[in-house]
Parts: structure tokens; sequence; C-alpha cells
């Protein structure tokens, strides 16, 4: 900055179907911590199993022996017996951000910095949502069948806070050195509630319930030292470098998950094959990478200059993640009455009673248990990442003729990606590619403020650890199982695009582009089976065609009353295509003849539409905007043979924003977020009939603030 800078703001804002609502939040107990977005050890894995070696005794020895009795007793105590959500009356929202700037003199040379602190504390809910899961079967149907048909009810708490510094010193006029540092911390409790019929697993007419208490922990750390260096007597060139470190973590600590059933008798039951469970897991992270780019600028006759630039890059990256799963059992003495806090109540947890039995004239004690615990070793669960990407480029930016300029040049970039588990039985994910990537940019100048621009490039697009570690993991929230791939390809992108623009005043443009995209081995989700495993995949190839426009105008020329407003907005249209396979194809068209054999692209929408007016009046200190974007429906998930595949619909989102600075130092904030109150829908369609796979409402937030600035 030129000179000193502060600025605090702090707002609040409400949401209509959750703040001070006592009749659909839920929730349960957190640590003392919560407020600052990490558990203060209240959800650690307790004292007497935090050792991995340690084995929870067998009921069955436990049952004739005190020692074991006593040491299973205590490791079950030791967990806190909280497993179901409570009502909760969530209060206001807050935000606040602070940052101060400045620049002086340090052994005679300008030393600057900026400093950040932001916080957020937010709640969402919502209690009118539906989870489904439907079917098509082996034979052709009028209608799907349905896997399971539940209310939702879902609430969460997230803290976000974090802090930015940067420091530059220029060391002299021509070298100058940076340091960036960044912290992210991040926290969510979640609670949620389903309830409803699960006919797949269950007799049509028992209810199904379900209940999830989930902790997500999550930090981020980087630190980055850059320089810059200009060589006057070296052809005036540049060299600049950047090395860097992080580190992210993502714990889930204490995840617990409860599933019954309630028969049409009103008996209550716990089946064995899903017992109440919690899972801890733990994600640790580490990145490094240092670049490195030189440029040389050159002339081409007196009046034209181009540059030369060439460099490298090296990153590495390294991931550990373990999994721990206990699962309670109930002895069958101790029926399970409905209620949640009974099950786990002081007298029916662990060690209940000591009772005396005869055999053969000799009397033996033993011990009896209610409910009980042991632990599950998924050896699959626990694996190590490994990714080193080293990659080397040389461009040339030269002007053609007088009005066209060419830049362009080639990327080579070596990738070396290593997944491996403990489950010695699974073959590792391995990736190991060269590529060449060559890129090629031609820009014409129409006129001083239009430009055309053609543009061809070749990129790639890696999997993710997650994604090609073979092993499967339960998402709590949508009751699905994802498993990884390790046999996934990174993907290869031909991008083709033209654009047309024409500023004809500051702030304003019109511009027209087309695209092109062809991707070999792309990357999407697929269910699997009926058992709602899902599984990354590579299809063969995918195609995306597609045009945008764009505009933005003062509107003073309509009228003066019209001076201060300006009106925006950009339109895309697109068509994509992904070619099934021809084992895909029969098998779908096995249950539904009429299957066509392409789909859309996973994730992408036909249309894409944002429109803003805005308002800005600068002697007054006043501004206000409205905004509206809507996307067109999406492949959300590619479902199994002849069953229709996920789309997500439309859901226009309007926002309104006002601020006004009424004095030299105060200004005043004022937001509406989801005005429109639409609905977040997943769907499938069969025989013009509509299906519900996911829906909820996120409800509309109202926020005011104020800032302070000098």
């Amino acid at each position: 900055p030129d000179k000193f800078s502060l600025n605090f703001s702090a707002s609040t804002s409400l949401n209509d179907q959750v703040t001070f609502n006592n009749n659909g939040p839920i929730s349960y107990s957190g640590s003392g911590s919560d407020w600052l977005g990490w558990d203060d050890g209240f959800r650690d894995i307790p004292g007497p199993v935090q050792n991995e070696d340690v084995v929870i005794p067998d009921i069955g020895k436990a049952g004739s022996d005190l020692e074991t009795a006593l040491k299973l007793d205590r490791i079950v105590k030791s967990f806190n017996s909280e497993m179901a959500p409570v009502a909760k009356t969530p209060g206001l929202n807050q935000n606040y951000s602070f940052s101060t700037g400045n620049q002086m003199q340090i052994l005679g040379r300008p030393f600057g910095f900026l400093a950040s602190l932001t916080y957020s504390n937010s709640y969402s809910s919502y209690n009118d949502g539906e989870l489904n899961r439907w079917n098509l079967g082996a034979q052709v149907s009028e209608t799907l069948g349905n896997d399971f048909s539940l209310t939702d009810k879902k609430s969460s708490q997230e803290v976000l806070w974090g802090g930015l510094f940067k420091a530059s010193y220029k060391l002299t006029p021509s070298h100058v050195f940076s340091l960036n540092g960044l912290y992210n911390q991040n926290g969510e409790s979640t609670a949620r509630y389903l309830e409803g019929k699960y006919p797949y697993d269950l007799d049509p007419s028992a209810t199904f319930r379900t209940s999830v208490l989930s902790y997500l922990e999550r930090d981020l750390t980087s630190f980055q030292l850059s320089g810059e260096h200009q060589f006057e007597k070296i052809f005036g060139s540049r060299i600049s470098w950047k090395a860097s470190v992080g580190s992210s973590k993502q714990d889930e600590p204490d995840n617990r998950y409860f599933t019954s059933f309630k028969t049409k008798k009103n008996l209550y039951g716990i089946k064995p094959n899903v017992p109440p469970s919690r899972y801890y897991r733990f994600m640790d992270e580490s990145r490094n990478e240092f670049s490195l780019d030189l440029m040389v600028p050159f002339k081409l006759g007196a009046t034209k200059q181009g540059n030369i630039k060439f460099g490298g890059l090296y990153a590495q990256k390294h991931r550990d993640y373990y999994e721990r799963l206990f699962e309670y059992h109930q002895n069958p003495v101790y029926n399970y009455d409905g209620d949640i806090n009974t099950l786990f109540g002081e007298d029916n947890i662990g060690l209940i009673d000591t009772t005396k039995k005869t055999v053969r004239g000799v009397t033996y004690k033993r011990y009896d248990f209610g409910v009980v615990m042991n632990e599950i070793f998924l050896p699959a669960n626990q694996y190590e990442g490994d990714q080193e990407i080293s990659a080397a480029y040389a461009m040339v930016d030269v002007p053609i003729v007088r009005r066209l300029r060419f830049i362009g040049g080639a990327r080579l970039e070596s990738t070396d990606m290593l997944v491996v588990t403990e489950d010695k039985k699974l073959d590792q994910g391995h990736l190991k590619t060269d590529d060449l990537l060559p890129s090629a940019n031609l820009i014409y100048t129409l006129s001083p403020n239009a430009n055309l621009r053609a543009a061809y490039g070749k990129t790639i697009a890696r999997p993710l650890f997650r994604e090609i570690a073979p092993y499967a993991s339960f998402d709590f929230m949508g009751g699905d199982t994802y498993i990884g791939n390790n046999n996934l390809q990174r993907t290869l992108i031909d991008n083709f695009d033209l654009r047309w623009e024409w500023f004809t005043r500051p702030g304003e443009i019109f511009a027209v582009s087309g695209f092109y995209k062809d991707f070999i081995n792309p990357i999407e989700l697929t269910i699997l089976n009926v058992n709602h495993e899902i599984m990354w995949k590579n299809v063969d190839e995918a195609r995306v065609l597609g045009m945008e426009f764009e505009a933005r105008k003062r509107l003073d020329g309509v009228s003066s009353l019209l001076k201060d407003i300006t009106v925006g907005g950009n339109f895309s249209f697109v068509d994509s295509r992904v070619d099934i396979t021809q084992e895909e194809l029969e098998l779908m068209q096995a249950t539904r003849p009429d299957a066509e054999n392409t789909r859309p692209f996973q994730g992408q929408s036909p249309y894409i539409v944002n429109v803003n007016v805005t308002y800005d009046n600068f002697e007054r200190g006043v501004v206000t905007s409205l905004y509206y974007n809507v996307f067109g429906e999406r492949l959300s998930v590619v479902s199994l043979g002849g069953t229709p595949d996920v789309f997500e619909q439309p859901a226009g989102m309007l926002n309104w924003s006002f601020s006004w600075r009424f004095t030299k130092y105060l200004g005043l904030k004022l937001s509406a977020k989801n005005i429109l109150n639409s609905e977040m829908k997943m769907t499938q369609q069969y025989k013009e009939q509509e299906y519900i796979y996911r829906t909820y409402k996120i409800g509309r937030s109202f926020s005011v603030g104020l800032d302070y600035k000098i």
C-alpha cells in the first residue's frame, strides 16, 4: 500500500428458516472450542483405546473373567453416550473482518505489508427435505422401484476463520522479495435425522430411522517466498521465482451413526448388519513447490518488441489417511424400546450385573453385559499417497504484423502418483505419465478498443488421491458408499476458443465467445449397484461445444436519470456429449430399449445465465446491486444399467446488496441472499414421470453490517 490503511467490519444475519426457530433445527453437544472451529479433545478417541494396539475384549471371555469384564466395561463407558440429535434454537449468524497495511523505510529501502483476519459463525438448517433411491430392476417396468423413501432433517453450524499476511521488500529498484503467509481454520458440526420406508431391506410396513452426529475439522497453512529480479544489462531480462510449503489436515472425530426400525406392531429393532457405529477419520497432507521463470525481451525492427519466456516447476505432495471404526452390539436380553438415550443409558451399557451359575455342583460367577462394542479394522481404509509433478516450458510472445500478435509454446509435464493401502490384496493406485502440452494464441487488434482472439491449448486433469485410492468410505450425509478406483487415468483435454471483444468505454464490454473441448478419459461418478455404492470411472471420450455472450453497459446514454446505473450479464449455451460404451448400452437397453447411445457430460449445464443491475453514485457513496443466476439441468450421477441417471435441476438464485458510506470513515451494508428460496432438487426421469432423488431448501438470508475504514 502507498500509505497506512485500516479496515474493520462487523455484520450479523438471519435465515428465515433457521434463526430463532425452535421447531426444526437439531444439534448435539460439542466441545468448548467449537466456536473457534476446532475440537478441544471432547470428541477424541477415549484414552483406554487411544493406542491402536489395544484389543477390545470379546464378550464371551469377559462374561467369565472379572479382569476382562472390567476392562470391557471401562472401554465401553469411556465413550460419550450421546447418540441422538436434540432440538436447538440457533441465534444470529456473525461475520467479522479486520485488515491493515502500511509502507515504511527499512535501511533506506521501501518495505510494505498487508495483514487481514476474518471470522464467521453461521447456522444452516432444513426440516422438509426428501431423500429417495430408485431402481429399474432386471425387467422392463412402467415405474421405478423404490429402495427407500425418507424425510430429511439436517442442521449445521459452521465456523470459519483465517489470517493472511504479505510483506514485500525492495532491496534495490530491480530486486523485490515477498513473503506470503496464510492460515485457515474450519469446523462444521452437523446433526441429521431421516425417517421413512426402506422396502429394499425391510418390511414395507416398517418405519426406518437413522440419525447422524458428525464433526468435520479442517485447517490449511501455507507459506510462500518469492522474488522478482530485473537485469537491464542482460538484455533487460527478468527472473521470477516462488518457493512454497504448505500443509492441510482434515479430521472427522467421533462421527456417530445410528439406524433402527419400528414394525407395524410397534416393535423396535436394530439390524445386526447395520449396528450403531462411531467413525474416526484423519487426513494429513503436506505440499512443497518451487517454480522459476525467465523472460528475455527482444526487438523486431525499430518499433516491434516481443519476448521469450521459459521456466520450470517441481511440486511434491504427500498424504496420510487412516480410519478407526467402533461398532456397538446389543445383548438380546436388553431389548431396544425405541429410546436411544435409554439404550445407551448408564443402566444399559457395559457391565450390567453379576450372577451366579451352578454346573454339576460347581458355582461360577457370570458377568452380564448390556450394550458392548468392538473395533473393526479395515486395512483398505488406511492409505498413503505421494504425488510428484515436474514440468518445463518455453513460449514466445511476438508481433507478426502491426495488428496481429502470436503467443505460444509448449509445456512438458511429468506426473508420478502412487497410492498404497494397508490391504496387501489390493493393487496400488499408480499413475505415471509424461505429457507434451502445446498452446497457441493469436490476438488481432480490430481497433484500439476491440480485439479478436483465437486460442488452442492442451491441458490435463489428474484424479485426486481419494478418487484413485482403492477403498470404500461411507458417506453419513447421503447414505452412499464411495469407492476409489486404482485404475483411473488422467484426462487429456484439447481446448479451442474464439473470442471477439469490444470495450466501448471504461467499465463497458460486449463480447462473443465460442469454444470446443475434447476430453479423452474424463472421470465420472457412477452408481455400481443397488447397495448404493458409487465409484469414479473413466469414460472413453466426451465433447463440449458452446457459445457465450457477455455485455456490460452504462445507461447514461439512454437518459441522464439513469447515468449511475449499469446493467450486465453473460449467457452461455452448451452442448455436451459422452459416448456410452457398447457394453453399458446393451445393459441399459435390456430394460430401457429406447436408451440413447450418448449422454450429457457430467456436471455440464446446457445453459448458464448471469444478470446484474448496479446503481453506483460516487458522490453519495451509495452502491446497490441486484444479481440473478441460474443453470440448466445437469447430470450429477450416472446410474447403473437401465435405471435413469440423476440430474440436478435448475435453481435460480436472486441476491441483493446495498452499501452506503455515510461518513468518511463509516459505512453501512445490507444484503439479501436467495430471495426466491429456490428448491435444491435432484431427480430421475422415467416414462415422463419425475422421481425425486433428493430435495431441500436452504432458506432466505438477510444481513446488516457496519465497517470502519481509514
